[in-house]
Formats: structure tokens, C-alpha cells, sequence
């Protein structure tokens, strides 16, 4: 039993590793560190626990298909869906039901996004939720900061 738990636990950290264990990158040119995508998440994480509204903030899992672990195979045998937006601060404002940010590191402004992550936008939209891109967290708190106050 002890050994099966083991190399469960390995085999999530090995995949953890490859996904969320980035470092940040180095913009070839202002020559300055740009955070990964999780250490964006992280700082957005913090602001929502200083801020007091991480208990309704929801963190979606970003697992992908492409990986060929029975754990993230479960996942979506379960119910996970591809593209799904990565936070979900789930309190109404006066025009729409729910928030749903999909973050993304501040380089990739004007970048090609995903399909999966356009169509699952669109189709929150299209149900009365706000749904958009935050490139990095300060992009992410402006959002959130223009909701609540019904900016948006």
C-alpha cells in the first residue's frame, strides 16, 4: 500500500514539475525575467488572501490531455474540461452572474491564444458571465477591482 502511494505521489510531482516548476524566462529584449504563468497565478493567489476574497475564488486545475498519466486521465473520466478559464470568483456584480479570469504571463499579450480557452469565453459570455485574459496579476487584480466595483 505504502509503495503504491509512493509512486503516486511521484508520478504527480513528476508531472507538477513539468508544468508548474517553470522558471521564469528571460525576455530576449528588455534582457529582464518575465514570471511563468504559476508564478503569476501564486502573486494573484496572495492578493486574493490579503485582499480577503480567496473564499470565493475558485482555482480551476490545468491539467492537459497530452499527458499520458492515469491520474490526469481520471480527471477528465470525471468531468474536467479542456480550456476551462483558470479562476472563478463565483459573487455576481450588477451586470453579470460570475468572474472568469484565464491568466496568462504578461508576454504573451497579443499572442495566439488556445481555441479551447476562446470557446469556453465566448460561451460564458454568452451566459451572463464576465469572462477574459489577465496577462500577469497585476493585469488579474485590475480585472477583479473593475468588477466588483462594477466597472465592467
Amino acid at each position: 500500500m505504502w509503495m503504491r502511494l509512493k509512486n503516486f505521489m511521484e508520478e504527480v510531482m513528476i508531472a507538477r514539475k513539468r508544468r508548474i516548476g517553470k522558471r521564469p524566462i528571460l525576455d530576449p529584449k528588455t534582457q529582464k525575467l518575465i514570471a511563468s504563468e504559476y508564478q503569476e497565478c501564486k502573486a494573484f493567489w496572495q492578493y486574493a488572501i490579503e485582499a480577503g476574497f480567496h473564499d470565493d475564488l475558485v482555482k480551476n486545475a490545468n491539467e492537459r490531455k497530452e499527458n499520458d498519466s492515469w491520474f490526469i486521465n481520471a480527471l477528465f473520466a470525471i468531468g474536467f474540461r479542456k480550456g476551462l478559464p483558470d479562476y472563478h470568483y463565483i459573487c455576481a456584480n450588477q451586470t453579470y452572474h460570475g468572474l472568469w479570469i484565464e491568466m496568462k504571463r504578461m508576454d504573451e499579450r497579443g499572442k495566439k491564444t488556445k481555441s479551447e480557452q476562446d470557446e469556453w469565453i465566448a460561451r460564458l459570455l454568452k451566459k451572463g458571465h464576465y469572462a477574459s485574459y489577465a496577462y500577469g496579476c497585476e493585469d488579474a487584480i485590475r480585472i477583479y477591482k473593475d468588477y466588483v466595483n462594477n466597472r465592467i
